[in-house]
């Protein structure tokens, strides 16, 4: 502990590398079945996700989610109006096949890419109550809707809104309890550290770099 606790966002870093580099050199080393498999493969990642998401949420009382609004909204403003500019640029210049192998659909994915597990590490650390309890909105940016209403403002296409709905039941879940009863939110809360560590291993867990350096220059972009 004392060593993650030396890097920036380091409890959810450490695990998240540890288990990329065993994940990338022994892919099917935890896949056993059971409870070791369930816990170390990577495959509960959308339950530990979900469980961060709620978790954090259940701090969030009517005062605090102003609070988040407030500090976050025209950040995320600003940030979304950058990414439709750039991304309308890249397919001014290059077009929807883009160069080198990296596609419109790639690049504006690239580019609106959020990492809430890093963010949710880096706060943990450095960021106060209100940063902490904004991970479940910065998880609903990190959904697929996000570059695909992009994309499709460029090319029409189908959307599918259920990745959003799919994160932002657990963010009301957790808004519920942290209103009605703060005792029980509390409890939850401090859940929260370890939540991290297993949620860094899960992330881990699904990134092989090996893949991103055979991949060439438009993987590693993509990694990064």
């Amino acid at each position: 502990m004392k060593l993650m606790s030396k890097f920036p966002g380091g409890t959810l870093l450490i695990p998240m590398f540890l288990s990329s580099l065993i994940h990338s050199f022994f892919p099917n080393l935890f896949k056993i079945g059971g409870l070791t498999e369930g816990l170390l493969s990577g495959s509960a990642l959308g339950f530990i996700l979900g469980s961060a998401v709620m978790i954090s949420a259940c701090s969030l009382d009517f005062t605090t989610i102003g609070k988040v609004a407030k500090r976050y909204s025209l950040l995320i403003g600003i940030r979304l109006a950058i990414n439709i500019l750039l991304s309308l640029a890249f397919v001014s210049f290059f077009g929807l096949d883009g160069f080198w192998g990296l596609s419109a659909i790639a690049f504006i994915t690239t580019l609106t890419s959020t990492n809430p597990t890093l963010f949710l590490g880096i706060v943990r650390d450095f960021g106060d109550p209100v940063d902490q309890s904004a991970f479940g909105l910065v998880s609903l940016l990190a959904s697929p809707l996000v570059p695909m209403i992009i994309y499709g403002f460029i090319n029409p296409t189908n959307i599918n809104i259920m990745p959003f709905i799919s994160t932002l039941i657990p963010l009301i879940l957790g808004i519920i309890i942290g209103n009605t009863d703060r005792e029980l939110a509390k409890l939850m809360s401090s859940a929260m550290p370890y939540i991290i560590i297993l949620l860094g291993w899960a992330v881990g867990a699904g990134i092989n770099m090996l893949d991103a350096l055979k991949a060439g220059i438009p993987g590693i972009i993509v990694l990064n």
